[in-house]
């Protein structure tokens, strides 16, 4: 917000300087002003932590979806061996692998947009 504001005095300084009309550097004061609101909303947003029962209740929910659908795999496993149907044990176990990989991502991910800024692999300031 700091650098907002010394945008604003050097610009309007030089405007000074050059004598511009009045419009023009209101319209200046105006555009630096709503980039400052917006360096303020955004400090706001990554100050904000979401609550922690909504974070836990996320991952105990695709940990559970995990867990029950590892059980259900197996029990198809279970029968279909039974029954020598070797093309539906394919089809379980690659089910399973993919949609436990899949919600695990997701996971992951909303833990990266959490905190864009940071340090992550996948955060802005790898592109500073």
């Amino acid at each position: 917000m700091v650098c907002w504001a010394w945008i604003m005095r050097i610009s309007l300084s030089a405007m000074d300087y050059n004598r511009n009309p009045a419009p023009r550097t209101s319209f200046l004061m105006s555009r630096c002003l709503e980039a400052k609101d917006a360096m303020l909303m955004l400090n706001t947003y990554m100050e904000t932590p979401l609550p922690f029962g909504y974070v836990h209740l996320i991952s105990c929910l695709v940990n559970i979806q995990n867990i029950v659908m590892a059980v259900s795999t197996g029990f198809v496993v279970a029968q279909s061996l039974v029954d020598s149907q070797f093309y539906r044990i394919v089809e379980q176990v690659f089910a399973l692998c993919v949609l436990t990989c899949l919600y695990q991502g997701i996971l992951l991910i909303s833990y990266v947009i959490a905190d864009p800024l940071g340090d992550e692999e996948l955060g802005w300031r790898v592109f500073q």
